[in-house]
Parts: structure tokens; C-alpha cells; sequence
């Protein structure tokens, strides 16, 4: 999102990829036997920091497309609880 951001806005895309950055430090220290839980206020914040790059460039495109497969997981699980709820009654 960052380098989509750039043309337009290049103060957002330092802090896109500050955001990039902070999340790879967090990857790389949480590998194996994970002892860091993100929890709801750092993903729900990373979310919003996505969302408001993409409000304040108006570039919404390139942030469906980096969440693809977050919609799409989305989907999934309401058509598995549409299923499950239909087939227990």
C-alpha cells in the first residue's frame, strides 16, 4: 500500500512503511513458539491504519487488493456458519 501511496502522498508512504516494517520486527520475533499475542488493538489498529491511507489517497483498489484474502476468509466463514446453522435444524 505503501508504494501505491507514493506518487500521491509521500508522507503516508513512510509511515505505510514504518507500519511494514513494525509488522516484519514483529513477525521475526514471534516465530516459532509464539509468545506474542497482537491481540484486538494492534490488528484492529493496523487495519485502520490501512483504511485511512487508502481515505486520505482515495486509492481504495490497492487495499482490496491487500485484503483479498482477509474478504475472503471473511466469506468463508459466514458461508460455514450459514451451512452449519441450516443443517442442525
Amino acid at each position: 500500500m505503501s508504494i501505491a501511496v507514493l506518487p500521491i502522498c509521500p508522507e503516508l508512504s513512510v509511515f505505510g512503511a514504518s507500519m511494514a516494517g513494525a509488522s516484519v520486527g514483529f513477525l521475526f520475533h514471534n516465530r516459532y513458539k509464539a509468545s506474542i499475542l497482537m491481540g484486538d488493538v494492534g490488528s484492529l489498529g493496523l487495519g485502520g491504519a490501512l483504511s485511512a491511507m487508502a481515505a486520505c489517497t482515495g486509492m481504495f483498489f490497492p487495499l482490496f487488493i491487500s485484503s483479498g484474502v482477509f474478504i475472503l476468509e471473511t466469506l468463508s466463514v459466514l458461508l460455514q456458519m450459514t451451512l452449519k446453522g441450516t443443517s442442525t435444524s
